[in-house]
């Protein structure tokens, strides 16, 4: 009974917007009585602000990053063991890219010119949507047909994108 009071404190200063994130990166709650200097090792604090925890929104800081271009604030964004998996129709292969490193070769060297998201529709921590991208000739061939439109959904752990699934049709291969 004692642990499911301290887990509703923990709640209520989270809520509030008490849980803070000192210079030392150790989450630390901000009390009444001031700032407790250490939390029992029992308890977890999220680092990120209670917006930071919102699926959609951060999906959506997500694709702003990547429309500026800002590829270091887009990986903030995504679990360090991110996974994308590419289903395509046959014949064209699936595709399936692992980890922080080789999602950040992939933004890279993409080929979209613009982009448009819409279509958002949450389930819990799973964001799903439609992905409209103007394609550069230059990198996709000029046989295909322009805007691609894809089908994406994004899941969110503790604050990051932890994978990204998206079904394409075989145009695109």
């Amino acid at each position: 009974m004692a642990a499911i009071r301290l887990y509703a404190i923990i709640a209520v200063f989270t809520l509030a917007g008490c849980a803070t994130l000192p210079t030392n990166g150790k989450p630390s709650l901000v009390t009444a009585f001031g700032r407790s200097s250490e939390q029992p090792s029992s308890v977890i604090l999220s680092t990120r602000h209670s917006s930071d925890r919102n699926p959609l929104a951060i999906v959506q800081k997500y694709y702003a990053a990547v429309a500026e271009r800002d590829i270091g604030a887009a990986l903030a964004l995504v679990a360090y063991d991110v996974v994308l998996v590419e289903i395509r129709e046959s014949p064209c292969p699936w595709r399936i890219v692992k980890g922080q490193q080789a999602f950040e070769s992939q933004l890279e060297r993409s080929g979209v010119l613009a982009f448009g998201v819409a279509d958002f529709r949450v389930e819990g921590n799973t964001i799903t949507y439609t992905l409209t991208e103007w394609l550069d000739p230059r990198v996709v061939g000029p046989n295909i047909k322009q805007p691609v439109r894809s089908q994406w959904t994004a899941v969110v752990k503790y604050g990051e994108i932890a994978n990204f699934t998206l079904r394409r049709d075989s145009r695109t291969c």
